[in-house]
């Protein structure tokens, strides 16, 4: 027995340590047991999460909208299309359409990684950056003399996707496509509607490749926690 005077000190500290419980470990058999709150919530996440640059991939959709100085007639070809032509060509993943002073076209990543551009032509796009596109078209423009007044953008993100299972009821199961503005662990747990209850001790594991990530509901939630961006084929399992 060891005997330790009660000073305002002592209580301030004994306070600000987290008290340790024991809790219910679901499952059958031997995987179902009474173990440490402490065991389970410790953090364990990778120690840079950034959000990467966007590759395109096989499913994505992409427009093209180009600015040209005068109304083309019908019948007359701009940049290549010929605009008393049908508006759309299935066999392409193509679509052309003009109006006024604007042409626009849009084109989805195939199954070759290829993209077809009406006006530009065929490119090479899985596994490219939007800006790498851009400057290939803006030097194709210049090379066959005209203005590279253009926008390009990625419309549709269908290549690359995340998934969270949950035990939660009322909590959904998704999967949850990532963009290129990227999503982080926090915001995927929220639109899954997965509330915090200080009761039950809820952990958040992100397998990834060969490595599973694990923080505790409660310290993902709050304030200053460190962001975690999903990354394509991560699976998010919450656990009570």
């Amino acid at each position: 027995i060891n005997l330790q005077a009660l000073s305002f000190d002592a209580a301030k500290s004994l306070n600000a340590a987290r008290y340790d419980r024991l809790v219910s470990k679901p499952g059958a058999a031997f995987s179902a047991d009474a173990v440490s709150e402490a065991s389970l919530s410790k953090p364990f996440l990778p120690s840079k999460s950034t959000n990467t640059p966007y590759m395109l991939g096989i499913g994505d959709e992409v427009a093209l909208v180009q600015y040209i100085d005068a109304l083309p007639t019908i019948g007359s070809i701009v940049n290549g299309v010929d605009l008393s032509q049908g508006t759309s060509s299935e066999r392409q993943n193509t679509t052309t359409s003009a109006s006024s002073n604007i042409i626009s076209t849009s084109g989805r990543v195939g199954t070759d990684g290829s993209l077809l551009l009406i006006g530009v032509g065929r490119l090479d796009a899985n596994g490219r950056q939007i800006s790498e596109l851009r400057d290939e078209i803006r030097t194709i423009l210049i090379r066959n003399g005209k203005a590279p007044n253009f926008q390009l953008e990625i419309t549709e993100f269908n290549s690359k996707k995340a998934y969270i299972t949950t035990d939660r009821t009322g909590a959904a199961n998704a999967v949850i496509p990532i963009t290129d503005r990227g999503i982080t662990l926090r915001e995927v747990i929220a639109t899954a509607g997965i509330g915090f209850d200080e009761r039950v001790l809820t952990i958040v594991r992100v397998k990834r490749n060969e490595t599973t990530y694990t923080i505790g509901l409660s310290d993902l939630l709050v304030k200053n926690s460190k962001e975690l961006y999903l990354k394509n084929q991560d699976h998010v399992f919450v656990q009570s």
